[in-house]
């Protein structure tokens, strides 16, 4: 297996978008993560989630040493330069094989290549701070790397031809519009007369002087112009260089750059989270455990998070815990008081905690699910034939087939088409099929009586405020749900309270 940054054993990246992502607001993270990532490089890398504890650490190690901020800072130059080293020897290939001044810029692309990696190389073989299989491995990469006969020679062809270049002086002469190229011949030191004559200026002054450039004459063709004059003057250097840029044209190793591409996975996240922190949040390292009891400490929606950053405004966390024989959370409470965020929520946490990411929370304890399924109830196909109910029942039927001990289902106001008793019948019927799976479970659902059907369900509900009903304070909590405020929540907006009703009929 070749080495990889990102994965400690063989991997075959997902290259579409898993089902749910837009569900629980999956595909705006990585957006919002990828932002500043033009090329969209890493996109395939958020889609193919670790299916190991053990390849988990291998990320999330690495992820730790680059918490460390000189760690981090070396790393990201690096990644950072070679990227730019990358893209720019791509933009100037045409450049490279027909000009002298693409041949120049050839020439520094690959001194700023090489220096890039012997710094890096470098600083992981003399550094303490790295502790990770994922760093420590790179290094080693980057030591057999820099010790091949083919790098070993690029150093010192380019090393060569630096000398050799170092070695040409020449005059400019400007007159008027002209410009004369000539060999350097020890012509008189004119510094010393320019110093003195620019004694009187206040060098240190902090005034700006701005000046216009005739935008009719190109720097380019100057510079193009110079060096050909220059080519024909100093032959044998031009000689060389163009010996050495035809050698080394397709100088940048391309499993390198795949791993330079593998490591803006850890750079974009970690602005990403950097920014997000900055705003007084808290994540953690989850912790992974084989059997079900989960804790989640202060969690929240990061998408949300993300959207309420840009405005200024604070999100609200909670927590959740299963114990136990507990699989199923029946979530209940009144319209628009944070039922859907706590699905995402959840759903976030267990996914993106797969990619060896930090999560939102000061704690969270998971177990490793295999798989996450979630219908909304805003899935409907428009274009069906069928009813809603029946559209859900095929789509439930197809995830539970899927499903094993270790998925993840949510199910958000499913059987909401149909009467109460119905989508209890049906609800109740999901869970015992659940219970035989053995996998854990989220209905977000209006029936209270749900949560006390089963021993694998755990009651949790949203709540108002105890002051004024129609205040939600997109708290969750785990405890038992009777829908009396949010019905008398309801009363209230809508005047229909007994109060209001007999005073205006009498």
């Amino acid at each position: 297996m070749k080495y990889s940054i990102l994965f400690k054993n063989e991997y075959e990246l997902n290259k579409n978008m898993p089902s749910f992502f837009v569900n629980i607001n999956a595909d705006q993270v990585v957006d919002a993560i990828l932002r500043n990532d033009e090329d969209k490089v890493n996109k395939d890398i958020f889609y193919t989630p670790l299916k190991s504890i053990d390849d988990i650490k291998y990320r999330q190690d690495v992820f730790k040493d680059l918490d460390n901020r000189d760690v981090y800072v070396e790393f990201n130059s690096t990644i950072s330069r070679l990227k730019k080293i990358y893209d720019s020897f791509k933009a100037n290939e045409y450049e490279a094989n027909t000009s002298w001044a693409g041949k120049r810029t050839l020439l520094k692309q690959i001194d700023a290549y090489i220096k890039a990696i012997n710094r890096f190389r470098d600083f992981l073989d003399k550094t303490d701070l790295v502790k990770s299989e994922g760093l420590r491995n790179f290094g080693i990469y980057l030591k057999e790397f820099t010790n091949k006969n083919e790098y070993k020679e690029l150093e010192r062809n380019l090393e060569t031809v630096k000398n050799v270049i170092k070695g040409m002086r020449y005059t400019l002469v400007f007159n008027g519009c002209d410009i004369y190229v000539s060999k350097y011949e020890d012509d008189k030191d004119f510094t010393p007369f320019i110093s003195d004559a620019l004694k009187g200026f206040d060098w240190d002054s902090k005034r700006e002087f701005n000046y216009s450039v005739n935008e009719m004459v190109s720097s380019r063709l100057i510079d193009h112009n110079v060096l050909n004059a220059l080519s024909k003057i100093y032959k044998e250097e031009f000689k060389a260089l163009k010996a050495f840029c035809h050698l080394y044209s397709a100088f940048y190793d391309l499993d390198l750059y795949r791993i330079v591409l593998e490591a803006k996975f850890y750079t974009s996240i970690h602005f990403y989270l950097e920014k997000l922190e900055s705003t007084g949040l808290v994540f953690c390292y989850p912790e992974f455990t084989d059997k079900f009891d989960e804790e989640s400490v202060d969690s929240f929606d990061l998408a949300l998070a993300y959207r309420l950053m840009n405005r200024g405004d604070k999100i609200v966390t909670n927590s959740y815990s299963l114990n136990g024989d507990e699989r199923a959370i029946i979530l209940s409470g009144p319209n628009q008081g944070g039922k859907t965020t706590f699905a995402r929520q959840l759903g976030e946490l267990h996914y993106f905690s797969l990619l060896g990411m930090k999560v939102p929370g000061s704690y969270a304890k998971l177990h490793l699910i295999d798989s996450l399924y979630t219908i909304f109830k805003t899935e409907e196909a428009m274009e069906s034939l069928n009813g809603k109910l029946q559209s859900e029942l095929v789509m439930v039927h197809d995830l539970i087939n899927k499903a094993t001990k270790d998925s993840f289902l949510i199910f958000n106001e499913i059987f909401a088409s149909t009467t109460s008793l119905d989508g209890y019948e049906l609800t109740k019927k999901l869970i015992e099929r659940v219970k035989e799976i053995g996998c854990m479970c989220l209905f977000i659902t209006f029936i209270d009586e749900l949560s006390t059907i089963s021993d694998i369900t755990v009651a949790m509900r949203s709540n108002v405020s105890k002051e004024n009903p129609m205040i939600r304070t997109y708290k969750i909590t785990k405890e038992e749900s009777n829908g009396k405020a949010y019905a008398n929540a309801i009363s209230l907006k809508y005047h229909l309270a007994y109060d209001e009703i007999r005073r205006r009929i009498k």
